[in-house]
C-alpha cells in the first residue's frame, strides 16, 4: 500500500488510458470511473471517479521537480503544469495514482480531519477558560485547575496526529505554560511522537520525560530546553540549537544530530547508539560513562571531551578531534574506528572485543 507523500511503484511506460488503467488495477483500485489521459503536448490531465469527491494532492520529484498548480472542478481533478513541455505522461499517471490511492481511504482522512480539527477547538476553548477564568498561571501545582490543564493536554496530544501535536505545542509555548523548571502544563509522558516541530521556538521549554520519538526538530530553536529523560529516538534535530540544553538520560538512539548546536548541552547519560554526530561541536562536552555504541561520530569535535567510561564500541571516529579527550576506561573494539594516527590504548581506553 502507497503511504501518504509516496510514489506507486510505476511498472513500465504509461502512454494510453489502458496501460494507466491496468496499473491502476494492479495496485488495488477498483472505483474509478473514467480516465481522460492527455498526452505530453497537453497541459492538462483529469481523471474522474465514480462514487468519491476527490482532493487534491501534490506530490513532487526529486529527480523532477516541476511547478505544478492543482484545482477541483465539480467531480474531476484537473492538474496543470504552469510551464508547458515539462511535464512526462509518466509523471502526471504517477501523480494520479497516487491521488487515487490516497483517496481509497479519503472518507476516513476526511472525517478524521474534521475530528481533528474539532478536538483541536475544543481544545482551545477550554485551555482558554481556565486561563482567563479558572487563574491556571497563579493557581497552586496541585489545584484542580492545573490537573485539569494537564488531562486535557495529554488526552488531546493521544488524539491528533503530527501536524495537530505540532499545533498544540506552539499554542503551549505561546501562552508560556510549558517553560521553566516547574511549567503550569508539565509534559512528562506526553504523546508527541512523529510531532513535526521543524523550526519551532522552544527556547526553555520544558519536555522532561515526553516522548518526542522520530520527532521532527530540524532547525528547532532548543536553547536550555529541559530534554531530560526524554524519548529522542529517531528524532530529527539537524541544525537544531541545543546549546546549554539538558539531555541527561535521555534516549537518543538513533537521533539525527548533525549539524546540531550543542555547546555546553548536558548530556550526562544519555543513551547515544547509532547516533548521527557527524561534525558536531561538542568540544569539553561532559560524557562519562556514555553509550555511544554504533555512533557516527566522523569529524566530530571532541576536543578535551570527557569520555571517560564510554562505551565506543563499533563507533565511528574518523576525523575527530580528540585532542586532551579523556578516554581513559573507555571501551572499545575492532569495529571501532579511530582518527588516522591515534592510538586508543595509549588514551587509556580499552579493547573489549566479543569471542
Amino acid at each position: 500500500m502507497v503511504q501518504r507523500g509516496q510514489a506507486p511503484k510505476v511498472l513500465g511506460s504509461l502512454n494510453s488510458t489502458n496501460t494507466v488503467l491496468e496499473l491502476l488495477a494492479h495496485l488495488g483500485v477498483r472505483n474509478v470511473a473514467s480516465i481522460r489521459l492527455m498526452l505530453p503536448k497537453s497541459e492538462v490531465q483529469a481523471l474522474e471517479f465514480a462514487d468519491q469527491r476527490p482532493v487534491w494532492y501534490i506530490l513532487s520529484s526529486e529527480k523532477m521537480l516541476v511547478d505544478k498548480e492543482a484545482c477541483l472542478m465539480g467531480n474531476t481533478l484537473h492538474w496543470r503544469p504552469t510551464r508547458r513541455g515539462m511535464v512526462q505522461t509518466l509523471l502526471g499517471m504517477t501523480l494520479i495514482a497516487s491521488i487515487i490511492l490516497l483517496l481509497k481511504q479519503e472518507g476516513r482522512t476526511t472525517t478524521q480531519g474534521n475530528v481533528g480539527a474539532s478536538t483541536l477547538q475544543t481544545y482551545y476553548d477550554n485551555m482558554s477558560d481556565l486561563m482567563n477564568n479558572g487563574h491556571l498561571r497563579t493557581a497552586e501545582p496541585q489545584s484542580e485547575t492545573r490537573n485539569t490543564a494537564r488531562a486535557s493536554t495529554l488526552s488531546v496530544l493521544h488524539q491528533l496526529d503530527a501536524e495537530g501535536k505540532a499545533q498544540v505545542i506552539h499554542f503551549l509555548y505561546e501562552a508560556n505554560v510549558i517553560s521553566g523548571a516547574q511549567p503550569v502544563v508539565p509534559l512528562q509522558l506526553a504523546e508527541l511522537q512523529n510531532a513535526n516541530l521543524h523550526s519551532a521556538n522552544l527556547q526553555n521549554a520544558n519536555l522532561q520525560n515526553a516522548n518526542l520519538q522520530n520527532a521532527n526538530l530540524q532547525n528547532a530553536n532548543l536553547q536550555n530546553a529541559n530534554l531530560r529523560f526524554a524519548n529522542l529516538q529517531s528524532a530529527n534535530f539537524q541544525s537544531a540549537d541545543l546549546r546549554s540544553a539538558d539531555l541527561r538520560f535521555a534516549d537518543l538512539h538513533f537521533a539525527d544530530l548533525r549539524g546540531a548546536q550543542l555547546l555546553s548541552a548536558k548530556l550526562q547519560g544519555a543513551k547515544l547508539p547509532g547516533a548521527n554526530l557527524q561534525g558536531v561541536q561538542l568540544p569539553s562536552a561532559q560524557l562519562p560513562s556514555a553509550n555511544l555504541q554504533s555512533a557516527n561520530l566522523q569529524a566530530a569535535n571532541l576536543q578535551s571531551a570527557n569520555l571517560h567510561g564510554a562505551n565506543l564500541q563499533s563507533a565511528n571516529l574518523q576525523s575527530a578531534n580528540l585532542q586532551s579527550a579523556n578516554l581513559q576506561v573507555a571501551t572499545y573494539d575492532s569495529n571501532t574506528r579511530w582518527p588516522d594516527g591515534f592510538d586508543p590504548q595509549a588514551a587509556g581506553a580499552k579493547q573489549k572485543d566479543t569471542p
